[in-house]
């Protein structure tokens, strides 16, 4: 009976196994990226990373993925006591990100992505500008992504995405040590390239 039962279980578990695909891959592309409740336009950058697809069924796989993504701003002009010398100046925020994505696959072509990402910040450019304030850039953000993508070829896919962050990045600290209220979030849109490496053919 324990043999039965031992031999039914190794079954299920060799059967569930043969279900569950695991596909490594790489991404890379553009990033339009702004600040929000600052007097700013988007800049251009770009992001580079990988991920490892985890597919349960055909219709959902679970994507962790690691990026470098350089975001930031175009600040245009004096904004909220922040001074420039000349007509425009890039805000640079990079960052580390880490994503959990849960992916829908809509059919064989088009699927749709969604999930949270904790950004741990590399680099900034903040100490380049001339303030009435200090600046408190935490190190991290979070918040979240949605996008949609489209199988171009077996294994590339093109995505565009929409990226929030929650947080606040540019905490400001006036002379009095008191901190004007502020909202200023991450707000980005990436377009670029996929590629899944399908070691199983």
């Amino acid at each position: 009976m324990k043999l039965i039962l031992t031999l039914s279980t190794l079954v299920v578990f060799i059967s569930i196994q043969s279900q569950i695909t695991f596909k490594p891959g790489v991404r890379l592309g553009l990033n339009l990226a702004d600040i929000s409740n600052l007097n700013t336009k988007k800049s251009t950058n770009y992001y580079v990373g990988a991920s490892f697809a985890v597919g349960f069924s055909k219709k959902y796989t679970l994507q962790p993925e690691l990026t470098y993504s350089k975001q930031g701003a175009i600040l245009l002009e004096a904004d909220s006591g922040i001074y420039i010398n000349d007509n425009s100046l890039e805000i640079e925020v990079d960052f580390i990100s880490f994503t959990i994505n849960n992916k829908f696959n809509i059919n064989k072509n088009i699927h749709l992505l969604f999930g949270p990402f904790l950004d741990f910040r590399t680099n900034h450019n903040f100490d380049h500008f001339n303030s009435s304030f200090s600046f408190l850039i935490p190190d991290t953000d979070y918040g979240f992504i949605g996008g949609i993508g489209y199988n171009i070829l077996n294994n590339f896919s093109v995505e565009l995405r929409y990226k929030q962050g929650l947080y606040d990045i540019i905490k400001q600290i006036n002379r009095d040590g008191e901190r004007p209220k502020s909202n200023n979030k991450t707000q980005t849109i990436q377009l670029g390239l996929t590629y899944k490496f399908d070691f199983g053919k």
